[in-house]
Parts: structure tokens; C-alpha cells; sequence
């Protein structure tokens, strides 16, 4: 756990060096870019504020130049550093010797700080909406109930070990791995298996860390701890995931091997040719220089961040929230998409099905139980009361039978609202008559009894989301298979899947299962996008090409996710597919016109055509060229 904190905290502070140093690098170029407009400064001081520039704000490019020249790929960073550093040395050579030719420190100072900038735009994009696990952390214990001997201590949650005896008070995160020696209770496990309704737990019955104790007190005996726990390995599957998924593979690192050595080599030759063939050596330092400085990528810098910096933007009006910028570019490539059924494509709460009941005040009396109770079956119930405009009044002598059902007097008669389970112990008469509710393929059923006799059964199951067909509808006119995912039985999901005319389905899924399925559709050579909303999701969420996760989620999805839909249902996936297709349209736009400017003003500048002033200037127009460019995306997408 402390890895992680410490891998966060360096994130966060190389966040804040490079602005400090981008903020540094403008404060001392603009006195620098007024010398462009006629404005006289002594050279002492243009020497001072370059300096500052060169070597205070852009020594890391040294750096990154230096490992990459041992690596053995000439990566842009050194171009940088041979560009503005030959611009830097000839103003110096020129200001010491006194020579009658113009200065470039503000060519190698402005270079700098637009690079700069280029970055801090790129890597806002890229980490600002990023806490890494911080989520998953939270829902860990840090301290908990043991039993030792007759007393209950609390202890921090380091200090347990297998086999002893763990206290869970209701409402109480479930610290361990375990197996209930003693109590009754229901545990919400969406965290782990999705599904809407918690689950009873009694003597002999698993219990999972992360779950949440819902209702009674549990005595658990721990088996499995820390990061051997199902949380435990949720947390480290979302670990390799992210150390597996691929850097960003942009087209100018795909080219800059070859593009770098080019360069430095037009340069020399250029620089020999006016030397040897003309005898002019001083005008051939001049345009090797103008080369190098045309080649530095400043307009190549911030072709792709200027585009992802609009694409943000836009993105945040139409409720997409970009957190990684490899999983914009790759969004519109998706030809799978795999969908968490519980909480994504339905609403994480149950919805009354039907009423099986020749009772006229059957759901009266069901209610007059179940407006006492929390659980989420009895909410549904009572929401289901309410809408329908059903008079309620509470029963007497309520009693609630931990993980079982209700009990209570309501109009002078015994009820009984429960499980079918609860209804066998208690043998109750004519359930046969509500076959029909028991083999339907819904979430669960229960059943209300009057005076020992079953008079109706209430069928549950999950709601879904608005607009939920139409988006899967879609996205299959796009030529893109849908799958739904869940941990949720068989009979519910094969239902669900029907219902919503998806491709295929994959049922009673754990986290790791979630994450196998991702890998092995990846295995088939297709790009695949997962929408998810919980923690179980968060595995497969890193583990896929790109991850969605909707804002009503939890945080551990939305943490591990590409991009967040922020209107509350993934039909907004629409937008960002299409926001991902015009992103890549543009930053392929933008980088053909940085590279087409290199190839028209690199000859230009090698016949002696285009002094080193000059091309400071072209290089800044190429990039105020590339960020208008960036932004005409309002337009577009408005269009779209």
C-alpha cells in the first residue's frame, strides 16, 4: 500500500516541477519575443534571460536527450537539444567576439518554452483526473473487532491473523476473508459479484473483504488477509493491467528514428558544402543552424496536446469526462464492446417485476411489512406501493428474522413476507400455486403469507436504464458486437441479454473471470471497450483497449477507466466515440502539417535562403497553424 502512495506523491510532484519550470520559461521568453518586434534589449540581459531559459527551465531535455543517445534512438528531444542549444552557442560565439550579425537567443528561448508548454498541456490531459488506487485503498478496514477469549478488542487491521475470530457490527465493511462461525445477516457483495440483492449469510457461509454487513451481527473466522483477499486481488489485477497496457504509440515516434538522423545529417552536409564547395564557413554555420532550428519539433510538440486539450473541452459539455488520452485516441477503433450488466445497462436497485396474487390488497398488505424494513427487497416494495398510490399503514408487532423475511399483525391477521426458503422452514401451505413467479428467470421472488397460507408472490428484478436498448441498437448499425457481463445468475442475464438484443452474454462471472474474458476477446485480434460501474469492473476496466465507467459508479471504476460517461448512462458512449473519431482526424491533420512544414523549410533553410530569425518565425506561425487548427474541432463537432 505504501508503493502506491509513494509512486502517487512522485506523480504529483513531477506535475508541479514541470509547471513551475513551463511558468519560469514564459516569464523570462516574453522580454525575449519583444527583441521579434523591434524592441532593443542589451545582449547581456537577452544572454541572462536565455540562460535561465536553456539551462535552468530546459535541462531535463539534456537529460532525456542524454538516455535516449545511450539507448540507441534519436528521439525528439534531440532535435531539441541540438537545435536550441547551436542557436544558443552561435548568439554567444557572436555577443564574446563581437561580431555584426544578429542574435537568436530568443529563438532558442521561445522553442523551449512552446515544448514546454506542449508537455504540460499533454500531461494535464493525460494524469489530472487520476488518483491511481486511492479508491480501492479507502474501502479496506483499518481497524477491526477481534474476539479473544470473553473480550472483543479492536485492533488495526495489521495486526489479526489466520484463524482468529473477526466481529462485524451491521453497516461495518467486512475486514477479511472468511467463514461465518456464528450470526445471521445479509451482505451487500456488489462490490465482488454485481448483483442488486444482498446475499444471506449464517453459519458455514463464505464472507468476502470489501462486502458491507448489512444487517446482523456476524462472528467471521479469518482465512485469507491483506492482499490475499478478494480485494486484495482485485487491487493487484488493476496493477497488472495498468503496467500492461501499451504507452501511447503516436506516428511521430513511429517516424522520429529515422526523422532525427535525417536532419542532423542535412544539417552537417549543409554546413560542409557551404564550407568546402564555397568557402563560406560562416554562412554555413548560419544555415546548418537555420536546419536545426526549422527541424525542432516545436509545431510537432503540440500537435497532439492542443487537440486533446479541445477534445477535453468538448468532451466535458457533452458529459464525457477524457482521463486517459490513449484510450481517446483508440475509442473510435473499438469493434467489441463488453457491458457490465448490474448498475450500467440497468440501475444498480430493484424494480417489482410482477405480482402473482388473486388478493385485491395483496401488495397492501405486503407493504404494511415492509415499510419498516431497509432491506433492498422491501424498498422496492414499498416504491412500488407508492407509485401505484397504494394506502399504507404500518402492521403491528413487526419482527424482523435476520437474513429470512418479515413478520407482523396487520387487520388482526399473522403475515409473513420472506424467501421461499424461509417459507419451507416455516412450512408453509400452497406455495405449488406460484410456480409460474418461481421458475421466472428474474433477480428473486418472494412471497407473502396470511395466517399460514401463501396468498401471492412478488418477482424483483433489475430496471433497465433509459435509452439503454436504443444505444446497444446502435452501436450494432456501427458494425460494433455487444456483449453484456455479470455475476448475476444465468436465468437473469440470458433474460437481460434478450430483452436488450446484444450479440452475446456471459453469466456468473467473478472480477478475475471478468478480466479473462477481456484478455481472451483480445486474444481474437479485437479492439475492445468495457463499460462498468463497480468495483468488480475495475480489472477488466484497465485491462481493456478502453475502459468506460458512468459517474453514478463507484470511484474505483471511474479511477480505472479511459473515459467517464457523466450523464448516468452508457448510451453517452455515442459521444465519446464520436468525439474519439474527429480527435484522430484532427491530430493526424495537425501532424501532417508540422511534418509538411519541415519538408518544404529544411531545404529552404540548407541553401542559405532562410537565417536562423527567420526561421524562429516560421516555426511559430507552423504552431499557432497546428493550435488553430486544434480548435476549428468546436466547429466540427457542432456540425456533427
Amino acid at each position: 500500500m505504501g508503493r502506491q502512495m509513494y509512486f502517487q506523491k512522485r506523480k504529483n510532484h513531477a506535475h508541479l516541477f514541470l509547471k513551475i519550470r513551463t511558468l519560469f520559461a514564459f516569464a523570462l521568453t516574453l522580454p525575449l519575443v519583444s527583441t521579434m518586434f523591434g524592441v532593443s534589449i542589451a545582449p547581456k540581459w537577452q544572454l541572462l534571460l536565455t540562460t535561465g531559459v536553456q539551462i535552468g527551465a530546459g535541462y531535463p531535455f539534456y537529460q532525456d536527450a542524454w538516455n535516449s543517445i545511450k539507448s540507441g534512438r534519436a528521439n525528439m528531444d534531440v532535435l531539441v537539444v541540438i537545435g536550441t542549444t547551436a542557436a544558443f552557442l552561435l548568439s554567444i560565439f557572436t555577443f564574446i567576439f563581437s561580431i555584426q550579425s544578429h542574435l537568436y537567443f530568443e529563438t532558442s528561448a521561445v522553442l523551449i518554452t512552446l515544448i514546454l508548454l506542449g508537455r504540460l498541456i499533454e500531461y494535464h490531459a493525460k494524469n489530472s483526473a487520476q488518483r491511481d488506487m486511492a479508491a480501492l485503498l479507502k474501502m479496506q478496514a483499518k481497524s477491526v473487532h477481534i474476539k479473544r477469549g470473553a473480550q472483543i478488542i479492536t485492533v488495526e487491521i495489521e495486526k489479526i491473523g489466520i484463524g482468529e475470530i473477526v466481529i462485524v457490527k451491521p453497516g461495518e465493511c467486512i475486514p477479511v476473508d472468511g467463514e461465518v462461525i456464528c450470526g445471521y445477516s445479509h451482505v451487500n457483495e456488489a462490490m465482488l459479484t454485481g448483483e442488486s440483492a444482498s446475499m444471506r449469510k449464517e453459519k458455514n457461509s463464505k464472507v468476502y473483504a470489501g462486502t458491507i454487513n448489512e444487517e446482523g451481527i456476524l462472528e467471521v473466522k479469518s482465512c485469507r488477509l491483506g492482499w490475499d483477499t478478494s480485494l486484495g486481488q482485485i487491487i493487484r489485477l488493476v496493477e497488472q493491467a495498468h503496467r500492461s497496457k501499451a504507452p501511447i504509440q503516436r506516428l511521430v515516434d513511429k517516424i522520429s528514428g529515422v526523422f532525427v538522423p535525417v536532419c542532423i545529417g542535412i544539417a552537417l552536409m549543409t554546413f560542409f558544402i557551404w564550407g568546402f564547395a564555397f568557402h563560406q564557413w560562416g554562412r554555413g554555420v548560419v544555415s546548418g543552424i537555420s536546419v536545426l532550428v526549422i527541424a525542432c519539433p516545436c509545431a510537432l510538440g503540440l500537435a497532439t496536446p492542443t487537440v486533446i486539450m479541445v477534445a477535453c473541452g468538448l468532451g466535458s459539455r457533452k458529459g464525457v469526462l477524457i482521463k486517459d488520452v490513449a484510450g481517446l485516441e483508440k475509442a473510435h477503433t473499438v469493434d467489441v464492446i463488453v457491458l457490465d450488466k448490474t448498475g450500467t445497462v440497468t440501475k444498480n436497485e430493484l424494480l417489482v417485476d410482477r405480482i402473482q396474487s388473486s388478493d385485491f390488497d395483496f401488495l397492501k398488505k405486503a407493504v404494511s411489512l415492509t415499510i419498516y424494513s431497509d432491506h433492498p427487497i422491501a424498498r422496492a416494495i414499498t416504491r412500488d406501493a407508492k407509485d401505484k398510490e397504494i394506502e399504507i399503514q404500518g402492521c403491528k408487532a413487526f419482527h424482523y428474522h435476520v437474513g429470512q423475511g418479515l413478520s407482523g399483525m396487520f387487520q388482526n391477521k399473522a403475515y409473513l413476507l420472506g424467501s421461499l426458503s424461509f417459507f419451507k422452514e416455516r412450512r408453509i401451505d400452497n406455495l405449488r400455486f406460484f410456480s409460474d413467479t418461481l421458475d421466472a428467470p428474474v433477480g428473486t421472488s418472494v412471497f407473502l403469507a396470511e395466517d399460514g397460507r401463501c396468498i401471492g408472490a412478488i418477482a424483483l428484478s433489475d430496471r433497465i436504464r433509459s435509452g439503454s436498448r436504443e444505444a446497444i441498437e446502435t452501436l450494432r448499425r456501427m458494425k460494433k458486437k455487444v456483449y453484456l457481463l455479470s455475476g448475476d445468475k444465468l436465468e437473469v442475464v440470458k433474460s437481460m441479454a434478450t430483452q436488450l438484443g446484444v450479440d452475446g452474454f456471459f453469466a456468473e462471472v467473478l472480477p478475475q473471470e471478468k478480466l479473462g474474458y477481456i484478455q481472451k476477446l483480445q486474444a481474437e485480434n479485437n479492439i475492445v471497450g468495457m463499460v462498468g460501474d463497480g468495483v468488480n469492473d475495475a480489472p477488466a476496466l484497465a485491462a481493456a483497449d478502453v475502459g468506460f465507467a458512468l459517474a453514478d459508479g463507484t470511484d474505483v471504476a471511474m479511477e480505472n477507466a479511459s473515459i467517464g460517461l457523466m450523464q448516468s448512462h452508457f448510451s453517452n458512449i455515442l459521444t465519446a466515440l464520436s468525439l474519439s473519431k474527429l480527435t484522430f482526424i484532427k491530430i493526424r491533420q495537425n501532424l501532417f502539417f508540422a511534418f509538411i512544414y519541415n519538408c518544404v523549410a529544411i531545404p529552404i533553410a540548407g541553401f542559405g535562403l532562410l537565417n536562423p530569425l527567420i526561421a524562429g518565425v516560421a516555426m511559430a506561425l507552423s504552431s499557432l497553424s497546428v493550435i488553430f487548427n486544434a480548435l476549428t474541432m468546436r466547429r466540427s463537432a457542432r456540425c456533427s
